[in-house]
């Protein structure tokens, strides 16, 4: 049986432990409940830096050991501990501390803003500042670590709170779009109004000389080529990055396979045909200019349907810049996506400047190799300045460099090709005759066969 002890001034900790003292009560507050109290008051107050002085007896020794406790997860630093023994003179202790001149100390000064704490020694009152580097900030619940802001946000270095990134596009109505925009319908209307010349003069040499009717399908699959150009502008969704790439590679492979064809077709005649009849008249027997269109354009609209419908491009957000992004389509993506489009693509333009190249010493008149050879070289060029803004610049931007470059690209067929023989039909008159392109073969063929 366990007979009850109360105390009216025991408050040691020790009593608290029922395993040892079962029968033990108080009707004071253990030290436990006044050390609490006390360390309350100091991170009320922000004193971090603190003196412990106790009685050196048990109940002194146990308060030491509940304050080192309570103050082990907290800023509080207990610089300074010593226990006082009942023989202290008091008074004499207090006249020395009043006449002494203490002077403020800190171990190290609280940071700045944006600043974090970094822990040097064993106190926790000890520390270096290291400021929060760009994209980070710091939360004043956590001054030892940055946190990284979202994706959708920015911050610079130093911060303690994260900002909205502003989103950017090229709108219809930018300066640079409109330009884009209107130099494509200035294209469609040169490419209506050849078409007008050429049918009025589709009997003439000049006319036949550039293709007849493949004249018409080069100029059709160039205007639908420029229905990319207008999707280059406005916010970027799958349909728009879709529509950015497939109509203009597509209908440029047609462009390009026709003049593959054209090249070859006029090496055959004043190179091949010579040499090599068959392949001349299989050539022309079987039709086998159209079907090398139609393969190379089938084959192209197979690759980018595969493509562009398994895994169509997505909407991409560009973060070189710190306090925006920029919205626009996964060019990397696409590019590896339509890799073998490509090459494709690739592949015709070579065919084309080599056959072209191979007949550039053929009659002033049938100056088609030539022309065809400016095309080539104006695409390339055109291209490779493209590819080197983008590696350059950041931005907006790079849209519309890539519309210009779209559209620069449809230029270069009717500069280089269309418009020649538009100056002849309108302002040569004389040198669109049978007569004139037939005295011209027949003296090339001359001095080719004088050699």
């Amino acid at each position: 049986m366990w007979f009850k002890k109360i105390s009216y001034g025991a408050a040691s900790s020790v009593f608290s432990r029922k395993q040892n003292f079962p029968s033990f009560l108080r009707t004071v507050h253990p030290n436990k409940d006044v050390i609490e109290i006390i360390c309350k008051l100091l991170e009320e107050f922000k004193w971090t830096w603190v003196a412990f002085l106790y009685i050196d007896d048990d109940y002194g020794r146990d308060g030491l050991d509940v304050f080192v406790k309570k103050i082990k997860d907290t800023k509080i630093c207990m610089a300074f501990n010593y226990g006082l023994s009942n023989g202290t003179d008091y008074p004499k202790l207090f006249k020395e501390i009043k006449s002494l001149n203490v002077p403020k100390s800190f171990c190290s000064e609280d940071c700045p803003d944006g600043h974090k704490k970094k822990q040097e020694g064993f106190h926790k009152c000890c520390f270096s500042c290291t400021i929060c580097p760009k994209e980070t900030y710091l939360n004043s619940t956590d001054p030892y670590n940055c946190i990284s802001c979202k994706e959708t946000e920015w911050s610079p270095a130093g911060s303690t709170s994260c900002f909205e990134r502003k989103q950017e596009y090229v709108p219809f109505n930018d300066p640079g779009a409109i330009g884009v925009m209107v130099g494509t319908l200035i294209l469609l209307i040169f490419i209506a109004a050849i078409s007008v010349l050429f049918a009025l003069n589709y009997n003439t040499p000049v006319v036949k000389s550039a293709g007849g009717p493949m004249c018409f399908l080069i100029l059709g699959c160039l205007s639908l080529c420029s229905i990319s150009v207008f999707f280059y502008f406005g916010e970027p969704r799958v349909t728009f990055c879709v529509l950015r790439f497939v109509p203009f590679l597509l209908f440029y492979t047609v462009c390009l396979a026709c003049f593959a064809v054209r090249s070859f077709q006029i090496v055959c005649i004043f190179k091949i045909s010579a040499k090599f009849p068959n392949i001349s008249r299989v050539w022309t027997k079987y039709h086998a200019h159209w079907i090398f269109i139609a393969a190379a354009s089938f084959l192209q609209a197979i690759l980018l349907i595969t493509h562009f419908s398994l895994d169509p491009p997505k909407q991409f957000k560009d973060t070189f810049f710190s306090d925006r992004f920029i919205l626009g389509c996964d060019f990397d993506k696409t590019l590896d996506d339509s890799l073998i489009s490509i090459i494709l693509a690739f592949i015709l333009i070579l065919l084309s400047f080599c056959f072209s190249y191979t007949g550039k010493n053929l009659p002033k008149n049938y100056n088609e190799a030539k022309a065809i050879t400016f095309c080539m070289f104006l695409l390339i060029l055109i291209w490779i300045s493209f590819a080197t803004f983008i590696k350059l610049f950041h931005g907006k931007s790079i849209n519309v460099i890539n519309a210009s470059a779209v559209l620069l690209s449809l230029y270069s067929y009717l500069l280089g090709y269309f418009f020649p023989k538009c100056y002849i039909i309108l302002f040569k008159p004389e040198k669109n005759t049978e007569q004139y392109f037939q005295d011209l073969i027949q003296c090339y063929t001359r001095s080719a066969s004088s050699f």
